[in-house]
């Protein structure tokens, strides 16, 4: 390549560097060649030479991550997502470590372990990483086809898959067996051998039932103070029974979890 008198490039070359596998970490110094009348750095070889960049590099083993399934957390299928939604992104080489997010300043961080999730370009905030499974939240406002990759911190990017969004359609969080995650008034869980009785209370925990109100902001904890912010939800039903809905908002001291 050459450098104009302005310092611009006139002639480009595309350089290629090929990594060895055996090579430590090093420099690439890039030169060009002065047009005539620009006088060159004498420390550069050949005479008439500038700088043109440095590039410090360092060999990495570190394999690429990759996402192979985006669910919602509640019940682990992959049908539309909707904002403020917990999800489950399943793939390798996701992060470096196991960590669990805690809440500090009273919101979820965007980046944990050095992983970033990326909805649709904004950052989600998360709540787990590990090498194979990473919890997040989606942004509020989602578009239709919007876009989730998951990026380590100075490493390459994953692949990128694309979401359906959807209007909000709650979903209790569920066991392995497709059990509701419920609590009986005494706060047991509710199994086949702890039934819930008629009239007793019920507590429940969903995902992606719409927009609060007031709004809560990404990844913040539901205060442990009214007002509470209400989830939009109109009917709860048991073995297709309407039940009386008693409360249904944000639980106090969690998110992205609510009561209904």
């Amino acid at each position: 390549m050459r450098l104009g008198t302005d310092g611009t490039i006139t002639n480009q070359d595309v350089i290629s560097v090929q990594s060895m596998a055996s090579a430590g970490p090093g420099r690439i110094v890039v030169t060009g060649l002065a047009e005539p009348g620009v006088i060159g750095d004498p420390r550069l070889s050949p005479p008439g030479s500038l700088l043109v960049g440095v590039v410090d590099y360092a060999p990495t083993d570190a394999p690429l991550p990759r996402l192979d399934a985006v669910v919602n957390a509640g019940d682990q299928l992959g049908h539309g997502l909707s904002g403020q939604t917990v999800v489950s992104l399943y793939g390798q080489n996701l992060a470096a470590e196991t960590r669990a997010a805690t809440a500090e300043g009273g919101s979820f961080p965007v980046e944990l372990g050095g992983v970033r999730v990326l909805v649709g370009g904004v950052a989600a905030p998360l709540l787990f990483v590990s090498p194979n499974q990473i919890n997040a939240v989606t942004p509020s406002g989602l578009g239709d086809g919007e876009l989730v990759s998951v990026m380590l911190e100075g490493g390459a990017p994953s692949n990128v898959l694309s979401l359906t969004s959807i209007p909000a359609l709650p979903v209790p969080f569920q066991s392995g067996e497709r059990q509701v995650i419920a609590l009986d008034q005494e706060g047991r869980l509710i199994t086949e051998q702890n039934p819930v009785k008629r009239g007793e209370i019920a507590v429940l925990w969903a995902t992606a039932v719409g927009a609060m109100a007031p709004k809560m902001a990404d990844g913040a904890v539901a205060p442990l103070a009214p007002p509470f912010p209400q989830a939009p939800i109109t009917g709860v039903a048991v073995d297709f029974v309407p039940a009386q809905i008693l409360y249904a908002g944000a639980a106090p001291d969690w998110w992205p979890e609510w009561h209904r």
